[in-house]
């Protein structure tokens, strides 16, 4: 409650008129590490889907700071254990989807006080809520007899690093296009990539 009390409070402090930054992209479910217990979503899920909203507010001419909240939507791919029991092999997976909400504060920083287009890197923080699908496996043996089980990984929340480039190009005299890579990570046992592509509107 507090980090979301926070994140709006952010949004709505008086910086300078803030823009509207709507978005969309496409979210890696690569994590850390080798493929265990904690690193589910990859290659269990298939590569997400993103929509994102935010206020960005104009510090100076060259930096700006952009509270954002994004969700993320993950279809489920096959289940792949680490390890296979000699005995016991894979028949037929099904899985629910898995979803990442995130909460984030961002800086960029733009190379020139171009109003036309601008490059720009950003870097900021942000807290993480991951609600992973459950995963259901049929199995056979070496009779060929087949039996059923189901597969709950936990759930984590965790703060995140995010670091970015991209560009603004302005379309329209209130209307920049924004295109974006980022990266994120806690430094432990996640991170992901992302590719989003958005407007963002002059108030």
């Amino acid at each position: 409650m507090r980090i979301l009390t926070l994140f709006f409070l952010l949004s709505f402090s008086v910086f300078t008129q803030p823009k509207v930054v709507i978005y969309s992209g496409i979210n890696s479910p690569t994590q850390l590490g080798s493929i265990d217990e904690t690193t589910y979503l990859y290659p269990n899920w298939n590569v997400g889907i993103n929509a994102g909203f935010g206020l960005e507010y104009i510090l100076t001419n060259q930096l700006s700071i952009t509270p954002t909240i994004e969700f993320n939507y993950y279809s489920f791919n096959r289940y792949s254990p680490e390890v296979m029991i000699p005995e016991n092999r894979v028949e037929h997976s099904t899985g629910e989807a898995s979803q990442i909400t995130r909460l984030f504060v961002d800086f960029k920083l733009f190379d020139l006080p171009d109003d036309n287009f601008r490059v720009y890197f950003s870097s900021g923080g942000g807290y993480v809520i991951e609600r992973i699908g459950l995963v259901r496996v049929t199995w056979s043996d070496l009779s060929s007899s087949e039996f059923n089980s189901s597969i709950q990984f936990p759930n984590k929340n965790y703060f995140v690093h995010t670091l970015g480039i991209g560009f603004q190009l302005k379309v329209l005299p209130q209307i920049d296009l924004d295109i974006a890579w980022k990266h994120y990570t806690n430094y432990s046992d996640r991170v992901h990539y992302s590719l989003n592509i958005g407007a963002v509107y002059q108030l």
